[in-house]
């Protein structure tokens, strides 16, 4: 029962509004979704948090063949990753994947040949939702590349804030030399949710429907307004969302998300209007 070649992979950092994308191609009634299959497998397999360097020659064991299942639409994953789904059900289908780790863009790319679509988000909007989930990221810096990588990563100040903003900028160079077939920024989702789908789903090779439509809307006008309470939930007043990181971070806080984005030699959010609070 072979799906319909090639698979779509949404790929941004965690907290990026990857999974709102991926369920909303999902809902394309040719698609199948599959949600961070590699990144289910590994952190049960590994133990391991899903957000590091891989090497595109040498991948862990953990990744290829979650890849390959996922890819093929098969079915060999937790509910929380794939919905119920009978072999006939993948006849023709096109398979959308999420992940949350464009530091192993390359492999992504190499493995699965995919339509490439990648989440931008503004890099202190990242910082605040990790930071106040407490998601693993005390070692989120050196430790997270790899040893031939270490040497040429900039010099930040130590703390989390720095970090990860040196660490999404490093992310999004990744990103962007892998060519993806689209790129979108989760504030340009927020502010113009349909035009935005309308044109991923014509990127991707999917069917814009009336019930998309519906479906869409009512995932962005629901009443979280700050994200906090259900860090996995995609029902979001999304116009309130695009900005609402600004009253949850200090003037310092974001002036080393800043500093650490900036000694990447960014290309996005360059702007001082960009960091205001």
């Amino acid at each position: 029962m072979p799906v319909r070649p090639p698979p779509v992979l949404v790929l941004g950092m965690p907290r990026s509004g990857t999974t709102w994308v991926g369920r909303t191609l999902g809902d394309a009634p040719e698609a199948i979704y599959f949600n961070e299959p590699v990144s289910e497998v590994h952190v049960a397999e590994q133990g391991r948090a899903t957000f590091f360097e891989v090497d595109p020659d040498n991948p862990p064991a953990s990744y290829p063949w979650p890849a390959r299942f996922a890819a093929a639409g098969v079915p060999a994953f937790g509910p929380a990753t794939v919905a119920p789904l009978g072999l006939s059900a993948r006849l023709g289908k096109r398979v959308v994947i999420k992940e949350v780790n464009p530091l192993a863009v390359e492999w992504y790319v190499r493995a699965l040949d995919p339509i490439l679509l990648t989440i931008v988000r503004h890099p202190a909007a990242v910082a605040v939702s990790l930071h106040e989930r407490g998601w693993g990221w005390d070692g989120i810096y050196e430790q997270r590349f790899l040893e031939r990588t270490r040497p040429s990563l900039p010099d930040v100040a130590a703390n989390f804030w720095a970090r990860i903003g040196a660490v999404q900028g490093i992310a999004c160079h990744r990103v962007d030399a892998a060519f993806p077939a689209a790129t979108v920024t989760y504030e340009g989702l927020c502010r113009d949710p349909q035009s935005s789908f309308v044109d991923l789903f014509e990127v991707a090779g999917l069917t814009w429907t009336d019930d998309v439509a519906r479906s869409l809307q009512a995932s962005t006008h629901g009443d979280i307004t700050r994200g906090a309470d259900d860090p996995l939930g995609t029902t979001r007043n999304t116009s309130a969302m695009a900005d609402a990181w600004r009253s949850r971070i200090s003037a310092e806080q974001l002036a080393d998300v800043r500093a650490g984005w900036d000694a990447t030699d960014p290309t996005r959010y360059l702007d001082d209007a960009d960091w205001e609070l």
